[in-house]
């Protein structure tokens, strides 16, 4: 089995590369992620310690199931939601004809247009993420600066000092760090306050932290070389209840940063600048991924206290009575 899954793996690899991916039609690829989740599925039920008497097991695979609907893309096996319904034991489809409890506007892009079937779809189940359509980093600054009254955005053109220089858009990881004043703005990027989060022995805090609606179930902090904080994997990860992280101001602040940029379900990256005590949201991920971790002996137990902890707040929020 577990050679099979390695195969599997390989063979997913493969297919995520962009050259094959253009050659390959959306709704063949939604297939295979749904092919694939399956087998994950009920790989993961046959693993269960609770599912290995027979009538259990059967019982596991055959009762009814809630079902989600993730338009217009299914997501891959890496993505944090996937583990999040494997363990809520949901179906998961991007069929829009099929009877759904829950929909997921689901595309991992910066800017997603209105869409008339999104629209349609509203009369059918819940949306989650209906208005989450802008995460560049301008409208995150934009937000956030309406939010908590502070701001980051500098005009490189007067500023003196270092500040971080990276793309409009998201997930592209090519943040760098340059002295100003500069001499031109470079279109399609931002210019931002240098936040001092470095901690210890060299290395610097992001906090993530995963939202469903109003609740927060923990947070997480992740610790990867100053060096390499635009670009380096973590190199730990820490399990960190909310009230230890960030004041009850800072919550009702977060969530309302969160309600007006329309995030029902997703992740944001934080930062405490260590001089100021002020927090900085940077980035929002509403297709949000796993983490990456170099050098983790324990993570694969704080990966599956991360994943239960998540997919009890998401039952809880959006799956409970539906």
């Amino acid at each position: 089995m577990r050679k099979l899954l390695s195969l599997l793996s390989s063979f997913l690899a493969k297919v995520k590369g962009s050259a094959v991916k253009k050659v390959i039609p959306l709704a063949v690829l939604n297939r295979i992620k749904i092919l694939n989740y399956l087998f994950l599925l009920y790989y993961d039920v046959l693993l269960r310690g609770e599912n290995r008497d027979l009538s259990k097991f059967i019982s596991s695979i055959t009762r009814p199931k809630k079902r989600i609907l993730f338009y217009p893309v299914i997501p891959w096996e890496s993505s944090m939601i996937v583990h999040i319904c494997i363990q809520g034991r949901y179906l998961i489809t991007n069929r829009i004809s099929k009877n759904v409890d829950l929909i997921l506007k689901w595309n991992p892009v910066t800017f997603s247009p209105s869409d008339r079937i999104l629209d349609e779809l509203r009369e059918k189940a819940r949306i989650i993420n209906y208005d989450c359509s802008d995460i560049s980093k301008s409208h995150v600054a934009e937000i956030f600066r309406k939010t908590f009254g502070y701001d980051y955005e500098i005009d490189p053109l007067t500023y003196q000092g270092k500040c971080v220089k990276k793309s409009n858009n998201n997930a592209l990881h090519d943040g760098q760090i340059i002295d100003c004043p500069i001499d031109q703005v470079q279109e399609g990027f931002v210019y931002q306050v240098l936040i001092d989060n470095e901690v210890e022995d060299g290395l610097v805090l992001d906090i993530r932290i995963p939202i469903f609606m109003n609740c927060i179930p923990f947070i997480l902090n992740k610790y990867r070389p100053a060096d390499g904080r635009f670009h380096a994997d973590s190199v730990r990860l820490q399990i960190v209840e909310i009230s230890a992280a960030i004041s009850p101001n800072e919550q009702e602040r977060v969530l309302a940063f969160c309600r007006l940029i329309g995030l029902d379900y997703g992740e944001l990256d934080v930062l405490r600048d260590r001089n100021s005590g002020n927090l900085y949201i940077v980035d929002v991920n509403n297709t949000p991924h796993g983490y990456p971790v170099r050098y983790a002996p324990q993570l694969e137990r704080l990966m599956r206290e991360v994943i239960q902890r998540q997919a009890r707040a998401f039952s809880d929020t959006f799956m409970d009575g539906a």
